[in-house]
């Protein structure tokens, strides 16, 4: 099924929602109408959230079914409130921030920017219950928005190198 949305006037859907099997997390400012419309269409719970104060959530939080890690500069009352809809939540304490970007994830493997720290990693690995290494995707580290993981398949940048492929 297809639809064609905006949100808060963009068509950049990926930079403002963040989306698993059962919730999908789009920025304050999403009418409840429109919220309506997105939780029929992909049969999820869609609730409001920021992450620091940004509606660029897609960019700042990484999710799949088992968790959700989200930029350190979350608040403390953001973070507060996606706990009660998704019980494994964790601020990334890393210098870079677009965890959405830096991420590709599904439910059991995630690929992370190679300048990553371990902490990081161990964070990632333990909140998403993921294997968690480090890579790239046509040379870029900013793996989450090189390629989309499921259970089912990878999507990636057709200029993936076989070595990266592995």
């Amino acid at each position: 099924m297809r639809l064609k949305v905006d949100i808060n006037g963009s068509s950049a859907i990926g930079v403002f929602a963040r989306c698993n099997d059962s919730t999908l997390i789009v920025p304050t400012g999403v009418s409840e109408a429109s919220m309506k419309r997105l939780e029929e269409l992909l049969g999820v719970r869609a609730i409001h959230s920021l992450v620091g104060g940004s509606s660029v959530v897609g960019c700042l939080v990484q999710m799949n079914n088992n968790g959700i890690v989200t930029s350190h500069q979350i608040f403390k009352e953001e973070l507060t409130f996606i706990e009660k809809h998704i019980s494994r939540a964790t601020g990334l304490m890393d210098k870079m921030t677009a965890v959405g970007n830096i991420i590709l994830t599904n439910d059991t493997s995630a690929l992370v920017h190679p300048e990553i720290s371990d902490k990081s990693i161990k964070t990632i690995a333990e909140t998403l219950k993921v294997d968690a290494i480090r890579g790239t995707i046509a040379g870029l580290g900013t793996v989450g928005m090189a390629g989309v993981a499921t259970e089912k398949g990878l999507l990636v940048n057709p200029k993936i190198t076989d070595h990266e492929i592995g």
